[in-house]
């Protein structure tokens, strides 16, 4: 382990160590970085178990409560052989938009309503843009704007037969904490190999980074080839990836942060012995 936080350390900043680069085996390089993508990866795990999974709940809380508290109470929705139909005299019905969801914008547009209930014919996307609605259930299929104005329309015709009443939709949201609950080990398990798999990824992304550090080498008077440029930009992803876990819990995304800051770090390191020695004089 010493030896696996040292290389870390060396990754970064240690001239000496990159001089060695060319001599190691490509065996040895991958394990390293493996080692490194592992070890990322299980730290994204735990800040999200930490801190992702508790917001995830308590967002379905919050949402359930509203959804069980709006749900007009003599509202019954039924849908059978993909046709939707309910128990309302009135249609186009606009349910009662939650207080938490006044004032809801889409494209920065405000809307005037959560979702249009009208049972009695298929959704016409100018009619449900008219509504200037969130959403829209229609005859055959739902409607639903996306955060660009963009409208997706679903067919019913894949959903199985249900009834759907305040006392069942109650039952159910009471029911997804649990659910999250029970399902949170899968997920946090899927973090881990999802992020694994991403860094992998970059493998893939260095074959090309490898051409941009062969260029720095050969500046930086060193006969480089291809071989020796990629197990270079391996080595150096080192702190643009700690860099990114960084700002990946912060929220915040800088592009072509990571191709910039490998090349930064090649370009530090790649130091003749020479010229090492004369700053230090």
């Amino acid at each position: 382990m010493k030896s696996f936080l040292n290389s870390i350390k060396d990754s970064i900043y240690n001239p000496e160590f990159y001089r060695t680069v060319t001599i190691r085996p490509l065996s040895d390089v991958f394990k390293y970085y493996f080692k490194l993508v592992v070890l990322v990866a299980l730290l994204i795990t735990v800040v999200g178990s930490l801190f992702l999974l508790p917001a995830i709940i308590n967002f379905v809380q919050s949402a359930g409560m509203v959804i069980s508290r709006d749900y007009p109470k003599d509202l019954v929705i039924t849908l059978k052989d993909g046709i939707a139909s309910t128990n309302l005299t009135t249609e186009p019905h606009f349910p009662k938009v939650p207080p938490e969801f006044v004032g809801m914008k889409i494209n920065d547009k405000p809307v005037d309503h959560l979702i249009v209930i009208d049972t009695r014919s298929p959704v016409d996307t100018s009619t449900f843009l008219g509504y200037n609605s969130y959403a829209m259930l229609g005859k055959d299929s739902v409607a639903v704007r996306k955060d660009d104005g963009q409208v997706s329309i679903q067919s019913l015709n894949n959903m199985s037969d249900m009834v759907l009443d305040h006392n069942m939709v109650a039952d159910f949201i009471s029911r997804l904490p649990t659910l999250v609950r029970i399902f949170a080990p899968g997920l946090v398990i899927l973090s881990f190999i999802v992020s694994s798999i991403s860094y992998l990824f970059v493998l893939v992304y260095l074959l090309i980074i490898a051409l941009f550090v062969w260029g720095v080498a050969r500046l930086k008077g060193f006969t480089y080839n291809y071989k020796d440029s990629y197990k270079t930009a391996i080595y150096a992803t080192t702190l643009p990836i700690i860099l990114n876990f960084v700002l990946l819990a912060f929220g915040i995304t800088i592009p072509w942060l990571f191709t910039l800051v490998v090349l930064l770090v090649v370009s530090v390191n790649l130091r003749k012995s020479g010229t090492v020695a004369a700053s230090v004089v």
